[in-house]
């Protein structure tokens, strides 16, 4: 199995126990970290 096809299938498990799954690349994280922590606030306001 790849790196894929594993991430898929965790995505699968946690959105049916409710979760969504958000992505960053790493850079992002590293030279735009309010950016991040503001898409991730966007979303929790949202649910």
């Amino acid at each position: 199995m790849d790196q894929h096809d594993y991430d898929e299938r965790r995505d699968k498990v946690l959105n049916q126990e409710g979760f969504e799954v958000l992505r960053f690349w790493n850079n992002d994280v590293i030279d735009n970290l309010n950016g991040v922590l503001e898409v991730v606030c966007k979303r929790l306001l949202v649910t």
